[in-house]
């Protein structure tokens, strides 16, 4: 190197690790001290996120990292507080999450937005281990009811992932196009509720009893055809 000379090392640029992250709304790894209650949102909006009831962080069952949320059925829940860019249904979105299911249920809610005294938007929910659903709602009835018929193993982890583009909708498990509808008859509906995760308020017999992991809700849709399960856990900036 020359006397006086200074090198000026150009600096690498940064990479793409997700495409989306300006569109997560909300994004949940559930790490922390067990039986903990105090969840984080780890995404760019940091949203407030409350536990109700039992549910609760633990370390006895993680499936990502050190810890996941654990529900058990019965009055167990997790509440985003409603804000700017929480109505879905007007947009694209997608709803993902890792989740196990330690004995069956008639109905597991994964996320829902149906409060008990309101216009409801949709729901995702699992029946009888043996489907996977989503609904759509108007002003009064459904816009979308998409039934997929799939075999949910007990103590079995699974990603899944509800996906809205356009009028289209899609159900994934693993991966895998497990079904697709089309949203018909009429204008859909939004609501300034709450989007809540492991239970539907208008029918609090379907708390989910589950563990989850990594839940992430995006305003964009992820996902329209057969994908590589993305690799955890999920990128927490846009950037490397």
């Amino acid at each position: 190197m020359f006397a006086g000379i200074t090198a000026s090392i150009p600096k690498p640029e940064p990479v793409i690790i997700d495409p989306y992250w300006d569109s997560v709304v909300m994004l949940a790894g559930f790490e922390g001290a067990d039986a903990a209650t105090a969840i984080v949102d780890e995404g760019p909006q940091g949203r407030t996120l409350t536990a109700y009831g039992n549910a609760q962080i633990d370390t006895g069952i993680a499936l990502v990292g050190s810890s996941s949320l654990l529900l058990d059925g019965t009055g167990d829940y997790v509440r985003c507080a409603y804000g700017t860019g929480l109505t879905f249904v007007d947009g694209d979105f997608t709803l993902e999450c890792l989740v196990r299911f330690p004995s069956t249920k008639s109905v597991n809610v994964l996320f829902s937005k149906r409060p008990t005294s309101n216009v409801s938007e949709f729901w995702v929910y699992i029946n009888s281990m043996s489907e996977l659903n989503m609904q759509i709602f108007g002003s009064a009835t459904a816009r979308l009811s998409l039934i997929t018929n799939y075999a949910f193993n007990i103590e079995q982890t699974y990603h899944i992932a509800a996906v809205k583009s356009g009028n289209e909708c899609y159900l994934f498990v693993n991966g895998v196009l497990n079904g697709q509808g089309t949203i018909s008859g009429g204008a859909v509906a939004t609501n300034t509720q709450d989007l809540y995760i492991g239970r539907s308020p208008d029918n609090t017999t379907r708390d989910a009893i589950a563990t989850m992991d990594e839940v992430r809700v995006t305003k964009a849709a992820r996902y329209t055809a057969n994908f590589t399960v993305p690799s955890f856990p999920l990128p927490r900036s846009k950037y490397t």
